[in-house]
């Protein structure tokens, strides 16, 4: 477990280390500057010197697991809100879906914890997803499973398999994306509508321009009686949304008015919001909330 100073959360953990940019919110990158600082730490290098280029700092595209930090959670005495992944994305094309099943099998069995995974790839974790909950669909998790159901190791995720099967989700596994500007909400938020979540939540920050969780999509979500397009409003089926502007000496600009809206939307379909510091760097009228989702059952 590490300490962390993501307010939305009790604490990180980080299995999988590693990632590379993949859009505008990945130009500031916390995570590649950190990696970085602990490349050149004796305690830590072993780890992070393989996904960073130790002279330039940057992401190298690659990943490392260690699996012994899969341990730590059985050992908290507390119930407790985890971040999985604050240094890389679970669902990065080098993260193998072994390590993903690993990271799975541990979240099933402790219960007594709560799990936050954020990714800027849903299209991934849409495949893992699928391959757990539709039988017979061809894709990477599916075969494998297929392939190593006799071992001991697959039995060991046959409850968590099980789950999904009948069409389920894990009560204590929060399923996210982030988004940065309205052509990330485009893409991102309606692949992680497919998946199935007992909490689905979006983090909007860093928070580059102003956006709307309610757009017009055309065909996709044409009404079938009348055959006009209707409005698409993904927050009737979120849980949760988090918005900040960005941090650090590099930080862009975030407009209150931006922040504001959001929270409108999220108002109007009684949706919480927690709204991050720095949001009210300029103090005027946004005052920062600190809501969370309820927890449910599975779906």
């Amino acid at each position: 477990m590490s300490k962390t100073n993501i307010e939305w959360t009790d604490c990180s953990l980080n299995p999988i280390v590693g990632c590379s940019k993949c859009s505008q919110g990945c130009d500031n990158c916390y995570a590649e500057s950190m990696a970085h600082r602990l490349s050149h730490n004796p305690q830590t290098k072993q780890m992070y010197a393989k996904v960073v280029d130790v002279n330039t700092g940057k992401w190298n595209g690659l990943a490392e697991f260690n699996e012994a930090k899969l341990f730590e959670p059985f050992r908290w005495i507390k119930p407790r809100k985890c971040f999985i992944n604050s240094m890389g994305d679970l669902f990065h094309d080098s993260v193998p879906f072994e390590w993903v099943d690993q990271v799975m099998r541990m979240i099933y069995l402790t219960p007594k914890h709560t799990y936050q995974i954020l990714t800027k790839r849903p299209e991934r974790m849409l495949e893992y997803f699928k391959g757990l909950s539709e039988p017979g669909t061809d894709t990477e998790t599916s075969r494998r499973l297929l392939r190593d159901k006799n071992n001991n190791y697959a039995q060991n995720l046959h409850g968590m398999h099980m789950v999904y099967l009948k069409g389920g989700a894990l009560r204590n596994l929060w399923l996210g994306v982030s988004v940065e500007n309205q052509e990330t909400v485009r893409l991102r938020i309606p692949v992680l509508l497919e998946i199935p979540a007992t909490i689905r939540f979006v983090s909007a920050e860093p928070l580059l321009e102003q956006i709307s969780f309610r757009w017009i999509e055309g065909d996709k979500y044409r009404d079938n009686e009348t055959g006009i397009s209707t409005q698409y409003d993904a927050l009737k089926r979120i849980d949760w949304i988090i918005t900040g502007p960005e941090n650090g000496h590099n930080k862009r600009r975030c407009e209150q008015e931006w922040i504001r809206v959001i929270a409108e939307q999220c108002d109007a379909v009684a949706v919480p919001i927690f709204i991050k510091k720095g949001a009210d760097d300029n103090t005027s009228f946004l005052p920062l909330r600190k809501e969370f989702p309820q927890s449910k059952g599975a779906m």
